[in-house]
Formats: C-alpha cells, structure tokens, sequence
C-alpha cells in the first residue's frame, strides 16, 4: 500500500509518483541537494542520467530524496518500487517501438542494481553517518 504522503504531480504530461515533500523543493534547489542517478561521488559520474535520450534524472532525484528520509527498510522496499514505477510510466509514456523496448530494459537494469544489497548497505552506512549514528 502506498502512503498517504506519495501523491503524483504531472510531468511534462507524464504521472510522476513522489512524496508531497519532494516536490515542495523549489526546482533550482534540486539539483543541489540531488545528483541524478548512481550512489555517491564516483557512481553519479558513471551511471547515465537517460536512458537513450530520455531523462530520467527527476525519477532518481525522486529516489534519492525518498532515501534520505527511510527511518527502516520497508521505507526502502518502497523508495525502490516507486523508482519501477516511474520509470515503467515515463518510457511506456514517452517511448514507442524498438525504443521502448530497449529502455524497458535498460530500466530493468537500473531496477535490479538499485536494489542490490551491496547499494543498500552503502546507502544506510553514509546515512548513518550523515545523522552521526
């Protein structure tokens, strides 16, 4: 069940799904706090913000904000599961033919990478540190 605080906000005419929070950031603010898509300094060099033209950066800024706000896994399980869907919703939305088809892939990547242990333990070690845990 998604929460009540996941609402969806138009997109350039895509259903972005996201947390009330997240798109109460003003948009030059974003790219501040955020750095698109990979982990860390060397992962958001290496990891491509599109997905053959298509920008998906927002969805990983999404994700990333999401988080940095988990208190607990099932937090994560969703962040992870919001991530899949916005990007299935962006590129059947937005692509058409072999495109789509070869993003739809490309995304599955992403997908399982994301939630891969070795990114997950990453991720709650530099946020432990980040809270002074």
């Amino acid at each position: 069940m998604i929460k009540p605080y996941i609402i969806t906000k138009n997109i350039n005419g895509v259903p972005i799904l996201g947390p009330h929070s997240f798109f109460q950031i003003p948009e030059h603010e974003i790219d501040l706090l955020y750095n698109g898509c990979g982990t860390g300094k060397i992962g958001a060099k290496i990891t491509p913000d599109s997905m053959y033209g298509l920008d998906i950066s927002m969805l990983c800024n999404i994700h990333d904000h999401m988080y940095e706000n988990c208190t607990c896994e099932q937090d994560e399980i969703e962040a992870d599961a919001i991530l899949s869907a916005n990007l299935i919703t962006l590129i059947t939305t937005k692509s058409t033919g072999i495109l789509k088809w070869l993003r739809l892939f490309r995304a599955t990547k992403y997908i399982v990478a994301v939630s891969a242990t070795t990114f997950s333990e990453e991720f709650w070690e530099i946020n432990k540190n980040k809270r002074g845990l």
